[in-house]
């Protein structure tokens, strides 16, 4: 992960992630900016080992959370709604799924339509999840 200083032009690297992690796509807020956590992280899918990622970029600490299914299926789009609820879907195995981080919770669904591919979401005012299909 890297960050570069527009002002600047200095880089930042963020080295706490797994081998082979594959670090996808940022939560954005409804404006598409990158979306910051009550603590300040920032979080990420991983798409090389079915996690999710919080970074705080003030001290570079990454810290991971394993979902349910394979240990290689993809987690891609991403979103997190007003609560704090992490969404996420699987691009390859056609699911949408959630991870509460206040209690630890998750769960995932079959998307309606067979092979349909969802992409990376975003999230309204509302909380209501927009989900780009490709199948």
């Amino acid at each position: 992960m890297a960050n570069f200083d527009t002002r600047t032009g200095r880089w930042r690297l963020y080295p706490g992630f797994l081998p082979g992690s594959l670090n996808h796509s940022f939560a954005l807020d409804a404006e598409g900016y990158v979306k910051h956590d009550a603590n300040g992280r920032i979080v990420l899918t991983l798409w090389g080992n079915n996690r999710l990622a919080y970074l705080d970029p003030a001290t570079g600490k990454v810290d991971m959370v394993e979902l349910p299914g394979a240990p290689n299926d993809q987690p891609y789009g991403i979103a997190s709604d007003s609560r704090g609820v992490v969404w996420y879907t699987k691009y390859t195995q056609n699911v949408l799924g959630y991870y509460n981080p206040a209690n630890g919770e998750t769960k995932e669904w079959t998307l309606p339509k067979e092979h349909s591919g969802p992409h990376r979401m975003h999230i309204d005012n509302q909380d209501n999840l927009w989900i780009p299909l490709s199948g």
